[in-house]
């Protein structure tokens, strides 16, 4: 799957503005995989309840053309947002299904829209909350594939899905989207609507399972996933504050270290990353995930024992913002071995 999360401002959305971002996030993702794809067939329909309905044959048909590019993203949203608000009391959301080929794979993709975030989690989908999902099914070669985690590990479709996200991002950079919040009128690029987007391997979000291609505003949302990656009996002493302090206060060396294992790009708050072809990229991006959680276990431990008695021995006490620039400088050792190590 391809997991994306909408990030709402402060000033928050009203629920048909939430409607309308996914929609263009939907459209847009459908749109780069046209343009990178060979397009079979396309359609779009209306479901209630459940998005498994749509392979029943439950589900209402939808009347807009195949989204090719930024204009038929405009038109297509409202239609779609207009076909939400018919049904009302009930989970619903529209997908849209692509027949295409992706390099030599042959796949049927169903790009989900929801009527709003919290549908996946309510319906036991998945443990967070998610603006849109997209789900493939097909073969590379004779071999079934049904994951995106797997496209991006297969050699032969790995480049493919990396021109679709770059696609997709450059688009959402540079689409303006007016939405109407709780302090009035409001225009955003799209893409500083997104909090992120992951290839998974199911509808798992954590680094295990999820390979991240960006993340905005980066730090915060790194430091979100380190956070689930660390053990929990560690963790809760400095909570997601204290990884977020950790994050920011060793902005160079994560970022050098992102580098080492992705081809990362950092503009301003935004993260762009996509996983090195070391033997594949899944095996980079699991190296990664296991040297960082080491790491992460070799931090919490020292700050939560050897840091902590000195301290207690120093100031008599332990305050939390002690414990965290503890941890904090213990992460930065630990980033620094990491990147010292050829």
């Amino acid at each position: 799957m391809i997991l994306v999360k909408l990030l709402v401002p402060r000033e928050g959305l009203r629920p048909r503005s939430v409607r309308r971002v996914m929609a263009y996030v939907g459209l847009l993702m459908a749109a780069a995989f046209e343009r990178v794809g060979k397009l079979r067939d396309f359609r779009a329909c209306l479901w209630r309840r459940h998005p498994d309905v749509v392979y029943l044959g439950g589900c209402q048909e939808v009347e807009i053309g195949v989204p090719r590019w930024i204009d038929d993203v405009v038109e297509g949203a409202e239609l779609i947002v207009n076909k939400m608000e018919e049904v009302r009391g009930v989970p619903r959301g529209v997908t849209l299904r692509l027949g295409l080929g992706l390099g030599p794979a042959d796949l049927l993709l169903d790009v989900d829209i929801y009527s709003d975030q919290e549908v996946p989690r309510l319906l036991g989908l998945c443990e967070e909350s998610l603006g849109v999902v997209v789900e493939p099914t097909g073969y590379i070669g004779e071999e079934s594939v049904d994951n995106f985690y797997a496209l991006v590990a297969a050699e032969e479709t790995t480049d493919a899905v990396k021109r679709v996200g770059q696609h997709f991002l450059q688009a959402a950079s540079a689409l303006a989207v007016r939405v109407s919040t709780y302090a009035g009128p409001r225009t955003y690029r799209l893409g500083t609507l997104i909090a992120w987007v992951k290839a998974s391997k199911n509808y798992g979000v954590d680094l295990r399972n999820a390979m991240p291609l960006m993340y905005r505003p980066w730090p915060r949302q790194l430091a979100r996933d380190l956070y689930k990656l660390a053990s929990p009996r560690l963790r809760r002493l400095a909570g997601l504050h204290g990884f977020v302090k950790a994050v920011r206060v060793n902005k160079s060396e994560v970022q050098g270290l992102l580098k080492k294992y992705y081809e990362a790009q950092f503009v301003g708050e935004v993260l762009t990353l996509y996983p090195r072809k070391a033997s594949s990229p899944a095996a980079s991006h699991e190296r990664a995930v296991a040297d960082v959680s080491n790491a992460l276990e070799n931090a919490l431990r020292y700050a939560s024992s050897q840091a902590v008695l000195e301290v207690v021995k120093e100031k008599g006490l332990l305050e939390w913002t002690d414990y965290a620039t503890k941890l904090a400088e213990s992460f930065r050792n630990e980033l620094q071995r990491l990147m010292a190590r050829a």
